[in-house]
């Protein structure tokens, strides 16, 4: 949209870039009015196809002071850019609010690559090669970011910020506060909505069930989350088999908008055995191979190889998945580095359980409460522990009777089997 100026009987229309940059206040067009009048319009009107580019407060001012302005025309072939250097040099804008500059610039950037291409096609140029249009999204940002001199992170961050807190980006603009404050408080509210969520959740039980996985999950509904650990190549003489066996059924009863967080071990054949089973899934994704790192425990140092102190954990997303719950930015690393479980504070019963905080992260990353919460593999609950914790509904199986009762020890209610 283009913002139309009348001034004396000159009508002009102004260029959408340079409605960014407020007016000057009527002080500020009187004083420049008199500086004009007194010594002449020093810097031309600036147009470009019939819009003003560049004047807009030396136009009124000449209105005011009954001074006939002068215009030039600009020839470069990027008008956007051109505003943005001239104003910036201009104003006291801090990062933040030249990223604020940028988010507004990136829409503009990308169509004017457009139109380059558009007058390019068929004579190939630097901005065009043969009839493939420019990837103008990926480019319009660094562009942006570039010409305002920020780094494109902070501009992602403020668009970011504008897309669910229009008035928390305005403060930003207006130099009320900067992107990092505001990301600040935006976390410190999601942390005590948390806090208040949890304190007014109804306790719902984590359930277990001495059966076998596969047909277990036949007898359970479409869940939100699979959210398990299943047993290594240490302890399964055939890992292929098994992968094929029990995965490809846990995850066809995960719902087309939950996800699923799949751990396995950090040995070749092992992630060879998942990651082949994982191409012949339909109603999933794998998005992310994650990776869960500990520096707590210690064991005989091997000779020949370095020592494992990391996880897999294979990260699938429904089709129709809603974007990740994570605010804290820290915990959407692929690399999720926390102490294991230590046995010398009393809270490891098994020697590959999880720690209770990777388990919380990607239960609230996933699901709301109420989510419906399933892992058949549950060894001593910890899944299902977290999963009741925060609201969810959390159903497990395992096939070991001690398993369970650790579990059930640890506060999981035992479903008997009818």
């Amino acid at each position: 949209m283009t913002t139309t100026l009348t001034r004396s009987k000159t009508a002009l229309k102004v260029h959408p870039a340079a409605e960014i940059f407020p007016m000057l206040n009527a002080e500020e067009l009187d004083a420049l009015a008199l500086d004009i009048k007194a010594n002449g319009l020093q810097q031309p009107i600036v147009m470009w196809e019939g819009l003003l580019l560049d004047g807009r407060n030396r136009l009124a001012a000449c209105g005011i002071c009954g001074v006939e302005p002068s215009f030039k025309q600009y020839e470069g072939n990027s008008p956007v850019t051109f505003v943005i250097s001239a104003n910036i040099k201009r104003r006291q804008l801090d990062a933040s609010q030249r990223a604020c500059v940028a988010v507004e610039l990136e829409p503009m950037f990308a169509v004017e690559a457009k139109k380059r291409y558009d007058e390019t096609v068929g004579r190939p140029s630097k901005q065009s090669v043969g009839n493939r249009p420019p990837n103008n999204k990926a480019k319009a940002r660094d562009l942006a970011a570039d010409v305002v001199g920020v780094e494109g992170r902070i501009v992602s961050r403020a668009k970011a910020i504008r897309a669910v807190d229009p008035e928390a980006f305005e403060r930003i603009k207006a130099g009320d506060v900067t992107v990092n404050e505001v990301q600040q408080e935006m976390k410190r509210e999601k942390r005590e909505a948390i806090k208040v969520e949890q304190n007014n959740q109804v306790e719902i039980p984590a359930i277990i069930t001495l059966a076998e996985c596969t047909s277990w999950l036949k007898t359970q509904p479409q869940c939100d989350l699979l959210l398990t650990d299943p047993p290594y190549s240490t302890d399964i003489a055939d890992i292929e088999a098994f992968a094929c066996s029990w995965l490809p059924v846990a995850l066809a009863k995960v719902k087309p908008t939950g996800r699923a967080y799949v751990f396995i071990g950090p040995y070749p054949n092992e992630m060879l055995a998942y990651l082949t089973v994982a191409k012949s899934i339909t109603n999933m994704t794998l998005e992310n191979i994650l990776v869960w790192t500990y520096r707590n425990t210690l064991g005989p140092t091997p000779k020949h190889k370095y020592k494992n102190n990391w996880q897999a954990c294979l990260y699938f997303i429904g089709k129709n998945a809603p974007p990740l719950d994570c605010p804290e930015m820290i915990e959407q690393f692929s690399v999720q580095d926390i102490s294991a479980p230590d046995g010398r504070q009393g809270d490891r019963y098994h020697e590959w359980q999880k720690p209770m905080e990777i388990a919380e992260r990607f239960i609230r990353h996933s699901t709301t409460p109420r989510s419906l919460v399933l892992d058949p593999f549950a060894g001593t609950g910890t899944h299902l522990l977290a999963a009741a914790k925060l609201g969810r509904v959390a159903h497990g199986c395992d096939l070991d009777q001690k398993m369970i009762a650790i579990a059930t020890s640890r506060g999981c209610k035992q479903c008997k089997k009818k």
